[in-house]
């Protein structure tokens, strides 16, 4: 075979001649290569780190307000097809964005300055600014504050135009047109400006370093609303776990934000179901003190009787007739409380706004209904729903207008229901007075004194029968509220040491610079 024809021979030639060619600009490849790296060290080391921080949620479905025996024997809740979406919306909302900025202290940003990039401190080791609320305050401008040494400080600032914000209207109010500010302060001294004033309150650790420099920057409670409203909420497919994550510079305040959101959102629905049964109670009040009243009347005309007419006790026949017809009082007792709460849930059917979403549970009053209780709870859930979805959607979303339509027929059907518990209870009490009515006559031959004692106690005892069962369903109903905790539950906290880089990305960084500088 002729050499000249071979491939390979062509192909090992041509790579000598290209390296020959090319060999003398070796310099400029490894110069070009470390010019790169160098390059990209300063970016890795100078660029401000960006971290991602986050926090796990396993969500329930909800509970409904219960007795003290149904919350005992309560089962597990299997969860809806909508709850984890509705609670991500709720997560995401507006309205829990601003609860948790409300009790975080993001409104002040602190910076210590660097030669190339500004690092925040936060929380802030060193001093801490005070806005006076009466005066509104710059917002989204850098005051720079030099530490002086032996507790004063050098505060200057300067802008064409800045934005007036008021903390204690939570409102812009104005503009401070072209300001160029230098004054020295010491610590606690007020510094006072025509829009604004603050001061700086110097903490336990001070700043050691005299000439230090900081920037301070003030912002809007709306604006920061925005800022963290983009947080990310993802979902399993398998499970009802949430993950809460959320990037930002400062880990802590990373870790402060979705720790107090999370804390919030268990809280919110706390707070609701502590507003079911505190709803109950104050129903149960009502009766109380409207039963009281009467029981004291009673009380009252029972002492004087027996003052008057020398009557202490009834002899035993005549107290056999009247214990027959004190327990028919006592079934009458829990038919009139029947009858209270029917006309109550009628008036609620007929009369409540639609902001008015609370109502008593049935078995809260010892009404052990099942079909009622399931239509309540129904009704409650649906509530619930609009609740959630009124916090992301307009009015007009026919998603909650076809909700409404859902709540509507649902009180309906409570309606027809409670019409017939009604007819059935007022029977019930007819039955019962007529019973009382046949017990009564043969009570009537019974001594004059005794019988008008007897009248007197049967009115106390139905009196106090009422009394001492509705302070035990208030009892009842307490230890239940005070027995609440989240229904929610926080898996994984979110903390530092476990929040991750996310840029810059160092070592992708060193790679592409290497290429680069190859080219």
């Amino acid at each position: 075979m002729n050499p000249s024809s071979d491939p390979f021979r062509e192909e090992t030639l041509d790579l000598k001649f290209l390296f020959r060619k090319y060999a003398f600009l070796w310099p400029w490849f490894v110069a070009s290569v470390i010019v790169s790296l160098i390059a990209v060290h300063l970016i890795n080391t100078t660029s401000n780190r960006i971290y991602e921080t986050s926090l796990s949620l396993l969500i329930h479905e909800d509970e409904p307000v219960m007795s003290l025996e149904s919350q005992l024997s309560a089962q597990p809740f299997t969860l809806s097809t909508n709850k984890i979406q509705n609670e991500i919306g709720l997560i995401k909302s507006r309205t829990l964005t601003y609860q948790t900025i409300k009790k975080l202290p993001f409104w002040v940003s602190y910076y210590e300055a660097n030669t190339f990039n500004q690092t925040e401190l936060y929380p802030n080791p060193y001093f801490e600014v005070e806005v006076d609320s009466l005066f509104p305050i710059p917002v989204n401008q850098a005051f720079s504050i030099t530490n002086e040494g032996n507790g004063s400080y050098l505060v200057s600032a300067s802008w064409d135009e800045a934005d007036l914000y008021s903390y204690r209207t939570e409102s812009y109010v104005g503009k401070s047109m072209q300001s160029d500010i230098k004054v020295t302060a010491t610590n606690g001294e007020w510094i006072v400006m025509p829009d604004f004033r603050f001061r700086i309150v110097e903490k336990e650790k001070k700043a050691d370093e005299k000439g230090q420099s900081y920037n301070v920057v003030f912002h809007s409670i709306n604006s920061l609303v925005n800022q963290y409203r983009e947080i990310k909420v993802t979902d399993s497919k398998n499970s009802s776990i949430i993950l809460l994550s959320i990037q930002g510079e400062n880990r802590r305040k990373n870790t402060d934000f979705l720790n107090t959101l999370a804390e919030r959102f268990l809280m919110r629905d706390l707070e609701k179901r502590e507003q079911k049964a505190q709803k109950t109670i104050d129903f149960i009040d009502e009766q109380i003190t409207e039963v009281s009243k009467s029981l004291f009347r009673s009380e009252t005309q029972l002492e004087q009787f027996r003052s008057s007419q020398k009557v202490i006790n009834i002899d035993y026949q005549s107290m056999q007739e009247f214990g027959n017809l004190e327990r028919l009082q006592n079934e009458k007792a829990i038919l009139i409380i029947k009858e209270k709460y029917f006309h109550y849930l009628t008036n609620y059917l007929e009369l409540a706004l639609p902001e008015e979403t609370e109502i008593v549970p049935p078995s809260s009053m010892g009404i052990d209904d099942p079909l009622l209780t399931q239509l309540i709870n129904d009704l409650v859930k649906l509530y619930s729903e609009k609740s959630d979805l009124m916090v992301n959607s307009r009015r007009d979303n026919p998603l909650l207008t076809n909700l409404q339509s859902r709540i509507n027929n649902q009180k309906n059907t409570i309606s027809e229901n409670l019409k017939s518990l009604t007819k059935a209870n007022t029977i019930s009490i007819k039955d019962i007075d007529n019973r009382i009515e046949a017990a009564s006559r043969k009570i009537s031959e019974i001594p004059e004194s005794q019988r008008q004692l007897f009248n007197i106690e049967r009115q106390f005892n139905l009196d106090d029968a009422i009394y001492t069962f509705l302070q035990n369903k208030k009892a009842e109903m307490q230890i239940v509220k005070s027995g609440f905790t989240p229904l929610h539950e926080i898996i994984d906290p979110a903390n530092i040491p476990d929040s991750k880089l996310v840029s810059p990305k160092a070592k992708l960084n060193y790679i592409i610079a290497l290429l680069v500088g190859l080219l």
